[in-house]
């Protein structure tokens, strides 16, 4: 449950950060309602999250991948235009967050064995499937907005 509580704990972030500049300065209430609610939602979630894995790894990954996100909503939601060291230095955040899941003996992982899927171990499956679930819907979501 933990990476499903860290999934959401970014959408809600990706939310109500995104709806931050739609807020023009807390002037529009509609904006400010959901920076509100996306950020309790997120810090309810964090919370959870925090049960369950390191505080260190929860929020290099939290804030990482709502980098990105952020990013990207606002190139295609703002025409918010990025340069090649902004790029790069994405690049080397999401190499971060797949460097610290992969080898990272602080972030556990699920192995698969058969049909379902066993508890958290410190397994040769570098992956966790949530997070390689989130980060190819990512991407896919990324390629398909318009």
């Amino acid at each position: 449950m933990k990476w499903l509580y860290l999934f959401l704990a970014i959408i809600g972030e990706v939310v109500a950060t995104s709806s931050l500049k739609d807020a023009h300065g807390f002037t529009k209430i509609v904006p400010l309602i959901v920076v509100m609610v996306g950020y309790s939602v997120t810090f309810f979630f964090l919370s959870l999250t925090f049960k369950e894995m390191s505080i260190g790894i929860v929020y290099a990954i939290w804030s990482g991948v709502g980098i990105v996100f952020i990013t990207a909503i606002g190139y295609y939601r703002y025409g918010e235009k990025m340069d090649t060291p902004a790029l790069v230095g994405m690049g080397f955040i999401i190499v971060g967050i797949v460097i610290m899941n992969a080898f990272s003996k602080s972030v556990s992982h699920w192995i698969c064995r058969g049909e379902s899927w066993i508890a958290p171990t410190y397994s040769p499956c570098f992956f966790s499937p949530y997070l390689l679930e989130l980060i190819l819907w990512g991407k896919k979501w990324l390629f398909t907005m318009n």
